[in-house]
C-alpha cells in the first residue's frame, strides 16, 4: 500500500510539473503551480545534504590536529610558524581523519597558508577518509581564491568523495558562480553522478542559480537527467520553488 501511495505521489509531481510548464507566461499561475507541487507532493527529490565542513570519518592513526605544529599553523594562517614547521614535518602529514594541513587551510579559507603549502610541494589531490580533497574543501567553503590557486597548480576537479560528490557539486550547493565557472573551465565534469544519481545541474536547480544552470547547460549538461528516484532537474527546481532556474532549464529543453 505504501508503495502505491509513493507512486501516486510521484505521478502528482510529474504531472504537475508538465502542466505547470504550459503556464510559464503567467507568473501568477506558475506561482500557484509551484505552491501546489510543494504542498501536495508525497514524495520529493533526494534531499541535497549540506556537507560544507564535514571532515573525514576514519579512526586510524595520525597526528593530533590540536597539537601538530604544521596543522595548527595552517588552521590559524600563521605563516612564520608554518614555514618553521615545514622544516621538520612532512608537508602531507595527516590527522586521524586523513586531513592534511592543506585541507585545513582550504577549509579555513587561509590563502597565504594554501599558497605556502602548494609551493612546498603538498599533494593537491590527496583525499581524506571521506574522500574529500583540498579543492573540495575550498569549493564547499566558497573560497574562490583557494579554488583558483589549487586549479592553477594542477588540482583535479573530477575526484569523487565517497558519496560521489565532486568539487563542482559542492560549489553548486553554495551557488558561487565564479567558482562554478572556474571548475567547469578547468574540465569539471558537468554530468558527473553521485551515489544517489544526482548530477551537477540538479544541484544548480535546487539552489536556484539560473546563471549556473545556464553555464552547465552550455557545457553540455543533460537537462533531462534522472536521479535514482527518477527526478529531473525541472522537478528539483519546481520542488524547491526556483522559478528562474526552472525557466532556464525549460529554455534549454528541460521537461
Amino acid at each position: 500500500m505504501r508503495v502505491l501511495i509513493v507512486l501516486f505521489g510521484f505521478l502528482l509531481v510529474t504531472s504537475g510539473v508538465l502542466i505547470g510548464i504550459n503556464y510559464l507566461q503567467d507568473g501568477a499561475l506558475l506561482a500557484k503551480f509551484l505552491d501546489k507541487v510543494t504542498q501536495d507532493s508525497s514524495t520529493q527529490p533526494q534531499r541535497i545534504q549540506d556537507d560544507l565542513f564535514r571532515g573525514g570519518t576514519g579512526t586510524g592513526t595520525g597526528v593530533d590536529p590540536a597539537n601538530d605544529p604544521l596543522i595548527v599553523a595552517a588552521r590559524t594562517n600563521n605563516i612564520s610558524q608554518l614555514q618553521q614547521a615545514l622544516k621538520n614535518t612532512p608537508v602531507d602529514t595527516t590527522d586521524s581523519t586523513g586531513m592534511t594541513a592543506l585541507m585545513y587551510a582550504s577549509r579555513g579559507r587561509n590563502l597565504e597558508s594554501v599558497q605556502t603549502l602548494v609551493t612546498s610541494g603538498a599533494d593537491l589531490n590527496l583525499q581524506d577518509r571521506s574522500g574529500y580533497t583540498a579543492l573540495m574543501y575550498s569549493a564547499a567553503a566558497s573560497f574562490e581564491a583557494g579554488v583558483n590557486t589549487l586549479l592553477q597548480n594542477g588540482a583535479n576537479p573530477n575526484i569523487k568523495a565517497k558519496d560521489g560528490k565532486t568539487a563542482l557539486d559542492l560549489a553548486l550547493e553554495s551557488g558561487r558562480t565564479g567558482i562554478v565557472s572556474s571548475l567547469v573551465s578547468s574540465g569539471g565534469d558537468v554530468n558527473a553522478v553521485t551515489a544517489n544519481g544526482v548530477t551537477p545541474i540538479m544541484y544548480a536547480a535546487a539552489n536556484g542559480n539560473a546563471a549556473n544552470v545556464r553555464t552547465l547547460a552550455l557545457r553540455g549538461a543533460d537537462v533531462n537527467a534522472k536521479d535514482m528516484c527518477g527526478f529531473t532537474p525541472v522537478i528539483y527546481a519546481a520542488e524547491y520553488g526556483r522559478l528562474d532556474a526552472l525557466k532556464e532549464l525549460i529554455a534549454y529543453g528541460g521537461n
